[in-house]
């Protein structure tokens, strides 16, 4: 037997360990391996091996690192589908207010929360193989610790980010986006979320982030071989392929299927919404290349210059103006336009005794007072590409009504309730329209002001509507004698729905559906009726104090609404959203004894461009040539169309008795018979695909006009 066999039969012998091979250390240092090999090879060999050690415990540290980049993405997209599942739960559970996304079987909930966290997964997943990635560059263990540091201070942020979001969501039905920051006035301090947040909000924003990353970090250290397996198979060309078509297919049919218009953000991922919104320019082509005429548009609806004022309109015509605007009204609420719940008597009086005059038909331009304020103040539409025409351009220069009236022998008094956050406080609003156009504004040194109780009232924010509506009788007192033009803006009726005096309840057969059965919904609508209610009282008791001073005859009295509110009708409670009619569609009503000539009702298309030109021809007044409406008496409504427009969201047109709503952020076409479906429930645009396209073009070249007519505007007032 020789040597070989003998020491194989030991190796297999009963009870002995077959010896393991030397690691690669071993081969490296024991300098026995080295004798039997000429001493430059061995060198060569030696320097070989130690190469492959080294790169394979780099390949080892890469690896694990790897391994906690793919656990701290799984962690990160768990807990963005856990909050969004939660904001399914709070704010998307109701049928009457689509999308439902939670609803029926907590099976199928599961299915369509995880369908609008498609998005949320394919980002996580692309951020996982950015990660992975930049640790197979870096050379370095401290580059790579560097990098692991970063990525779980990321992961915090976006945690962080997410449950803000969730709070912005539960507000506005939209993740946050730099036109919302705008609306907002930016970052302050004393407008920023956290401000406004309950205490389960802040207790979120910190258990969130740190359950999350504890979570992530206890599962490597518990399972690392799972971990290491679950890497390989994931760390591969074709899984990570499948895996983000899957993701990204769900997501896309999620904003198709599963969420509409007005929350359609859900189904986005908040992060890479927000980076878009930064980045993205809203354009409408060339449709028409902003000539109206092209696009089959009679010059006279938009163009500057065509008030179609009548000259022997009224025998007798009021002087005096009093516009008031009524924050977040929408005309649907009102009796004047059949409301049933017992909202506006003294208006429904007025109407049925013929001593004012009603517009049927009437809209604001946008669904955002800050969108509203120049075509109220100046009659002129916003460029529909911006949130605000003097967001972007500060110094615009507006064709305001009341400098127009000043140069008349007017005296002009601006009225607004609210408090110092929503003038003073509020974007550019009233640097751009009350400092400039006004005798008596907001300042507090005025001797209007100063002749008060509380000179400094108007700037807290109890100053509400009666205690304006209480300065505006004495402000008509001190005008008595002189011509006047007076704008009030109330406030009762904005969100949180601030409440007083008035009926406790209404009949809740009238109710939107989607507030019934929900105290908390049913109290908000309910004070928001209220405010109404007692608007209605203080425009009687306005009209009283007109009739005292013997004013009344000679003075016009106008009411409208910046914007609506809507109630859930398509899914959303608030404004801002979209531009169904409950968000646009707002009251016109003339108030005047000399108006019985022109009848009690109108429907007349018209929008806000549209007031001052009536306003004008009422009062046997010019119009200013720069003001694009056209008086709304006088003629008839057969050939006007209207416009409006929900930044970097929709446009849309009101053409006799269709509206078109061209929702450009998803290409897609909705088309209501306002006559037959007043609520817009049946999208009639499958059906009308030629009557679409012409209605696209329409809008496209009034948007285009818009533009360029405010770029000439900005340009010439430069030089």
């Amino acid at each position: 037997m020789n040597h070989d066999e003998s020491t194989s039969r030991r190796a297999d012998a009963p009870g002995r360990v077959p010896r393991k091979p030397p690691s690669m250390s071993q081969v490296t240092t024991d300098p026995r391996m080295w004798e039997m090999i000429p001493l430059g090879l061995a060198a060569k060999v030696r320097s070989l091996l130690r190469w492959a050690a080294a790169s394979s415990a780099e390949a080892a540290a890469v690896g694990r690192a790897r391994v906690e980049m793919l656990s701290l993405a799984l962690a990160i997209c768990t807990a963005i589908f856990a909050v969004k599942g939660f904001i399914a739960y709070r704010d998307l559970d109701n049928a009457a207010a689509p999308p439902q996304v939670y609803g029926d079987s907590v099976a199928a909930s599961v299915a369509r929360v995880a369908a609008c966290c498609g998005e949320d997964f394919a980002v996580g997943l692309g951020c996982f193989v950015v990660a992975a990635g930049v640790l197979g560059c870096v050379g370095s263990s401290g580059g790579r610790a560097a990098v692991r540091v970063l990525a779980h201070l990321a992961a915090a942020f976006a945690l962080c980010y997410m449950v803000i979001n969730a709070q912005i969501f539960h507000g506005v039905r939209h993740f946050l986006t730099y036109a919302l920051v705008q609306h907002a006035g930016g970052f302050r301090p004393d407008r920023s979320i956290y401000e406004y947040a309950t205490s389960p909000f802040k207790l979120a924003l910190a258990l969130v982030p740190i359950l999350t990353l504890a979570s992530h970090l206890g599962g490597v250290c518990a399972f690392p071989r799972l971990w290491q397996r679950v890497t390989r198979v994931a760390w591969r060309p074709l899984p990570l392929a499948v895996a983000g078509l899957v993701f990204v297919g769900a997501g896309q049919a999620a904003q198709r299927l599963v969420v509409t218009d007005s929350a359609d953000d859900y189904a986005h991922n908040p992060h890479l919404h927000f980076v878009r919104s930064l980045f993205g320019t809203v354009s409408f082509g060339d449709d028409g290349g902003g000539d109206p005429v092209a696009a089959g548009v009679p010059p006279a609806h938009y163009i500057p210059g065509h008030p179609g004022h009548h000259p022997g309109l009224l025998a007798a015509r009021p002087t005096n103006v009093i516009l008031i605007t009524a924050e977040s009204v929408n005309s649907r609420f009102l009796e004047t336009y059949g409301c049933r719940m017992g909202t506006t008597p003294f208006l429904r009086r007025l109407d049925e005794e013929g001593r004012s005059l009603t517009f049927e038909n009437f809209y604001a331009t946008s669904n955002k007072t800050i969108a509203s304020a120049l075509p109220i103040f100046g009659a002129t539409y916003n460029d529909p590409t911006k949130l605000a025409t003097i967001l972007d351009y500060r110094d615009y220069p507006t064709p305001a009504a009341a400098n127009w009236l000043r140069a008349r022998g007017y005296t002009t008094y601006f009225l607004g309730t609210g408090g110092h956050t929503t003038w003073e406080g509020y974007l550019n609003v009233k640097p751009a329209f009350v400092d400039k156009a006004f005798d008596v504004g907001l300042d507090t040194s005025h001797p209007f002001w100063q002749a008060a109780a509380r000179p400094t009232a108007l700037t807290e924010d109890d100053y509400l509507d009666a205690p304006m509506f209480a300065d505006l009788r004495r402000a008509l007192r001190a005008l008595k004698g002189r011509k006047f033009a007076v704008w009030a803006w109330t406030y009762d009726a904005h969100a949180p729905y601030f409440d007083g005096p008035g009926p406790q309840s209404f009949p809740k057969e009238h109710f939107p559906r989607a507030v019934l059965g929900r105290p908390e919904k049913e109290a908000d609508f309910e004070r928001h009726l209220r405010a109404i209610w007692r608007l209605d009282q203080l425009i009687e008791g306005l009209c009283l104090e007109l009739e005292e001073l013997g004013l009344a005859d000679d003075t016009l009295i106008v009411l409208t609404g910046d914007h609506g509110e809507a109630f859930g009708e398509h899914g959303f409670i608030g404004h801002g959203s979209s531009v169904y009619e409950e968000e646009v569609r707002v009251p016109c009503v003339l108030i005047n004894p000399r108006l019985a000539p022109l009848g009690r009702r109108s429907g007349v298309l018209g929008n806000h461009v549209d007031l001052w030109p009536t306003i004008t021809d009422v009062c046997g007044l010019p119009a200013n040539p720069r003001w694009q409406g056209r008086s709304l008496v006088g003629e008839d409504s057969g050939q006007r169309q209207v416009y409006f427009h929900a930044y970097e969201a929709a446009l849309g047109v009101r053409d006799g008795k269709y509206k078109y709503i061209w929702s450009f952020r998803d290409n897609r076409d909705l088309l209501f018979d306002i006559d037959s479906d007043p609520l817009e429930k049946q999208n009639l645009a499958a059906d009308n695909p030629q009557l679409c396209a012409e209605e696209q073009r329409r809008v496209k070249a009034w948007a285009n006009y818009q533009t360029r007519l405010t770029q000439d505007r900005v340009a010439a007032d430069e030089k």
